[in-house]
């Protein structure tokens, strides 16, 4: 498990006071809590830094593809998974670029899976 300590803790309060000053539908956030909840097990920090680091991969998504994060909702759960893979692929180089014992990546990408392994069994065919 990693913790605060394998992190650079400006990065994470950073992420945390990002994500308090977001304004999210209630139905997002509590999507993303969920996840945040999961990645938790493996990386011992606070929920608000995991929220963080989902919604700044969220809003590289919606540049990149030009999308809204509402729109992920009305995709064909195919469609939604692949989507969500990208976006949990993002977050886990985001956590990777401000890990500081790089031997540890491992963790975070184990993380990572049961993550979207959760999304697909909660939220993907909704």
């Amino acid at each position: 498990m990693l913790n605060r300590t394998n992190f650079n803790n400006k990065d994470l309060t950073d992420a945390e006071d990002y994500y308090k000053k977001l304004h999210v539908e209630p139905s997002q956030r509590r999507i993303v809590r969920a996840l945040a909840k999961v990645m938790v097990k493996y990386i011992e920090i606070s929920e608000m830094s995991i929220m963080g680091f989902c919604w700044r991969a969220l809003g590289e998504w919606q540049t990149i593809h030009k999308k809204s994060v509402s729109d992920i909702a009305n995709m064909t759960p195919e469609n939604r998974i692949k989507s969500v893979s990208e976006l949990i692929d993002m977050v886990g180089a985001n956590f990777k670029k401000i890990l500081l014992d790089k031997e540890k990546e491992t963790i975070v990408d184990e993380g990572l899976e049961e993550v979207l392994a959760f999304y697909k069994k909660l939220y993907a065919n909704r």
